[in-house]
């Protein structure tokens, strides 16, 4: 990521970047003395190439106008949420869905219907512009907005299919072969560098392999296996570092998937980010060192309970897993150590509001009075902390040992779905 900063002078602001003759991600945000991704953004991701010179004019209203050399891939892919937005409304009311007993399977068999004319639509409209664009920068749109059409599909089949439980055994092969026959995959009309560097084309075969991979095989598959079957070069090593990142507290065999994936992977910039994400969060390592303030304006590190079993939660406000984990499993594990001066109980918010913060706090749902309550500051999900112990979501449960290594990252040892799990584990921790 290169990150350059300048000033405003009379309401206009002049970047200069040194980049490839390649397509690249940007955004442009507002320097308020945080760093925070998901505030101040005064323009959302787009796309920038190498020798391009582009005024970007931002209304009162946040209207945007793109002009200048290689504005037209700007104005395209800041168009394609609205564009979508409106031809669908225009689609829908063409389709014609064949009527099923089971009125969910009807809904899904007219949003593949949907999303499959919506997908060729902005694939047609591209084909038409593709003069004006570098052959990358056409691909680059080509990915990103069939991704990001066939994303909001598979989010809603694997809502309806695997977490409603909405369908038959039959209907559920219905829906895997309108899976095979709808979604296009681009694998063969673009190339494999640039699917690989689509944000929007990861995001989505991430999901499309999980979702149709558990419809065919009844839920169980080994998703690092296939991917290493299937798959080759910077899409499966971009895909399966995702896996991994994501899965790792869920995964009990992750470290020696971690491994494997260092051992086989072409492109060292993923290993090294991988070994750098894993080594916060494997068993037996050294756990990082901290300093953050809880609710009385008290610094408080980690070192100060060396000797102790630390169970360690992060959260955040709002965050409904996170209330169920402490309601259903942590609550239960205070209460049974309550007495135990052996046994400490850490949660850190992570928040860049104290007040959202403390508000949190009094309601008494994501964690107790009782507990050590820390946040992360102005930081937010930036603090180095999220870094130091691999956070990518929450909650993000671990048990620390005595001498400050890490004894378990792994949810079912830390009583996802049995909380007597966690006391178990918390045990053995302290019978080591």
């Amino acid at each position: 990521m290169l990150t350059t900063t300048e000033p405003v002078a009379d309401g206009i602001c002049h970047f200069v970047v040194d980049l490839e003759a390649t397509p690249h991600y940007y955004l442009i945000k507002e320097n308020q003395g945080s760093f925070i991704e998901s505030k101040h953004i005064v323009l959302r991701k787009n796309i920038l190439t190498g020798g391009d010179d582009v005024l970007i004019q931002i209304g009162g209203d946040s209207t945007l106008d793109f002009s200048g050399k290689g504005a037209r891939k700007m104005v395209r892919f800041n168009e394609l949420p609205l564009w979508c937005s409106r031809e669908e409304q225009s689609i829908s009311k063409e389709i014609a869905a064949p009527v099923f007993p089971n009125k969910e399977l009807t809904y899904v068999y007219h949003y593949f219907e949907q999303t499959n004319r919506l997908s060729k639509l902005w694939m047609n409209r591209l084909a038409d512009e593709k003069p004006l664009y570098s052959d990358e920068e056409y691909q680059l749109l080509l990915a990103d907005g069939v991704s990001y059409i066939q994303k909001s599909l598979i989010f809603a089949v694997e809502v309806k299919a695997l977490l409603n439980k909405s369908f038959s055994r039959d209907e559920i092969g219905q829906i895997t072969k309108l899976m095979d026959q709808k979604i296009i995959d681009l694998r063969s009309s673009v190339s494999e560098s640039i699917l690989a560097r689509s944000d929007n084309w990861i995001k989505f075969m991430d999901k499309w392999i999980s979702v149709d991979q558990k419809l065919k095989h009844d839920r169980s598959f080994s998703k690092y296996d296939y991917l290493k079957k299937n798959y080759s070069g910077g899409i499966r090593d971009k895909l399966t570092m995702l896996y991994l990142i994501k899965n790792a507290k869920y995964v009990a065999n992750v470290d020696s998937l971690a491994q494997d994936f260092i051992a086989t992977s072409q492109d060292e910039s993923y290993t090294e980010l991988l070994s750098q994400v894993m080594h916060g969060r494997t068993k037996g390592k050294k756990a990082k060192d901290f300093s953050l303030f809880d609710q009385y304006g008290n610094q408080v590190k980690l070192t100060d309970f060396y000797g102790k079993v630390v169970f360690l939660d992060f959260w955040f406000p709002g965050c409904f897993p996170c209330m169920k984990y402490f309601a259903e499993t942590i609550s239960y594990a205070e209460e049974k150590f309550k007495h135990n001066p052996d046994v400490i109980f850490i949660s850190i918010g992570i928040c860049s509001d104290k007040g959202k913060w403390m508000d949190a706090l009094q309601t008494n749902k994501y964690t107790s009075p009782s507990a050590i309550n820390l946040f992360t500051g102005e930081a937010g999900w930036n603090h180095p902390v999220i870094m130091d112990y691999a956070i990518t979501s929450a909650p993000t449960p671990m048990v620390i040992d005595k001498s400050g290594h890490i004894f378990s990252t792994n949810s079912n040892e830390l009583g996802k779905g049995n909380k007597e799990k966690l006391i178990e584990t918390i045990d053995n921790c302290l019978a080591q």
